[in-house]
């Protein structure tokens, strides 16, 4: 039973860590398409995925890897949460106040 749960913990660890990596990669990535004038959808798109995946997966993995973490890793993964969720909310309140009437 030992192996059935340590398979999704690690892949959850591995998700949130990639993901997380994947959204401040495109940081950088938005600023020098923002300044050489090249689109921008490809960073926006790739980042709001990942970070969507790194708020599901630092959830999943507080939720089931508890007993065994760190405080090091608990305090990162409870970071990754807290961050990750923040920006979802705040993207979702800017989308439900976006005025159309003008298009």
């Amino acid at each position: 039973m030992n192996q059935v749960t340590t398979l999704p913990v690690g892949l959850l660890r591995a998700g949130m860590l990639l993901s997380g990596l994947c959204a401040l990669a495109c940081i950088p990535g938005i600023l020098a398409a923002e300044h050489f004038g090249w689109s921008e959808r490809p960073f926006h798109a790739t980042q709001i995925l990942a970070t969507l995946l790194c708020f599901v997966t630092s959830v999943g993995y507080l939720l089931m890897g508890r007993r065994r973490m760190s405080p090091a890793t608990q305090a990162l993964t409870v970071t990754a949460a807290i961050l990750s969720g923040s920006y979802l909310a705040f993207l979702a309140w800017v989308l439900t106040r976006i005025d159309f009437s003008g298009i």
